[in-house]
């Protein structure tokens, strides 16, 4: 009787095991297991010619854009981190802290833009969740990439003509400034390629390394005219902002290389609040080359204050609004 309650006591169990594994698939089932599920969906699509990444969720959706989102997270990583150290190689005989951050920058935003091509090519359920495969063609995106590069290439070289026969310092200054920005974007897609296991033709560093130098030359020996009427205050906080930077103000338009020419309007708002008055301040400037007379960016600020008395407000608003004047000033150069 022992020995017979024992039998039917082991086969209850082994019967209770067997109902759970066929529930969840087990392993080498139907569905199988996470790594299970993952390993025999992946199979079709090997890492020599795909990357590949798996996403979970609570629905269809849920998977699918969490699987994108991790395959993108392992790439744009591995892809940021190439770029920015392939920069510095270049950089590293050439401090300059403001192209340095621009160049970074750009190679960060370029970095964490949408992979194109990625495709969900399986989803499976197991058990309450949903799981999905996302995976990038290597040879497909790459050839993508590669399109990109040799325009840039093409783009990189008239950039360079141009500078090379401008007579101009700040359409030579321009056209480096472009060389530089787009050799961080080529950067990026060679750090791409890179990661997918190919090559592309590399730009000859010394270029990129000229390009700098003479960017930075230049950028020393720019001599910038303002001429902002309506606020002396703007006027002499731009021009103190300007020499900070690097640049040389000349004392008359004749011999300069830029022209900052434009206005400071001041009006008093009518703004009911007790024991408060309001004014707002606005600038209007346009930046141009001083030989060719072309205009190469406008500024366009304002911001209003509030004092006591409108005189006070009127001169905290100019105040206030010399800075994002600097500010746009530059940027028209460094962009």
């Amino acid at each position: 009787m022992i020995r017979q309650s024992f039998l039917r006591l082991f086969l209850i169990i082994a019967a209770v095991m067997a109902a759970a594994c066929a529930s969840t698939g087990g392993p080498g089932g139907s569905k199988g297991n996470i790594s299970g599920g993952y390993e025999e969906r992946a199979a079709g699509y090997p890492e020599v010619q795909y990357l590949r990444a798996v996403g979970s969720g609570q629905s269809e959706p849920e998977a699918r854009n969490r699987a994108v989102s991790e395959l993108s997270r392992i790439f744009v990583s591995k892809v940021k981190s190439e770029a920015i150290d392939t920069a510095r190689s270049v950089m590293v005989d050439r401090r300059d802290e403001s192209l340095e951050e621009t160049l970074y920058s750009r190679i960060s935003v370029l970095s964490e833009l949408e992979l194109e091509g990625v495709e969900i090519p399986e989803i499976w359920k197991e058990g309450g969740d949903y799981y999905a495969l996302a995976v990038l063609e290597r040879q497909k995106a790459a050839r993508g990439w590669k399109l990109k590069i040799e325009d840039i290439d093409s783009r990189m070289e008239g950039e360079l003509i141009a500078a090379g026969g401008s007579g101009s310092k700040l359409l030579r200054y321009r056209s480096l400034r472009n060389v530089t920005s787009l050799w961080a974007e080529r950067t990026v897609h060679m750090s791409r390629l890179n990661v997918l296991g190919f090559s592309a033709p590399s730009m000859q560093e010394d270029q990129v390394r000229g390009a700098i130098r003479d960017l930075a030359a230049l950028r020393g020996n720019m001599r910038l005219f303002l001429e902002i009427s309506g606020s002396s205050i703007l006027a002499s906080s731009v021009a103190e902002s300007l020499g900070k930077a690097g640049f040389i103000i000349a004392p008359s338009r004749e011999g300069s290389d830029v022209a900052i020419i434009g206005r400071v309007d001041v009006k008093k708002l009518d703004v009911k609040a007790k024991d408060w008055k309001y004014a707002r301040a606005t600038a209007s400037l346009s930046v141009m080359d001083a030989v060719s007379g072309e205009s190469i960016g406008e500024v366009s600020e304002n911001i209003r204050s509030a004092h006591l008395t409108y005189s006070e407000a009127s001169q905290k608003a100019q105040r206030s609004l010399a800075p994002k004047v600097s500010d746009a000033v530059i940027a028209v150069f460094d962009r």
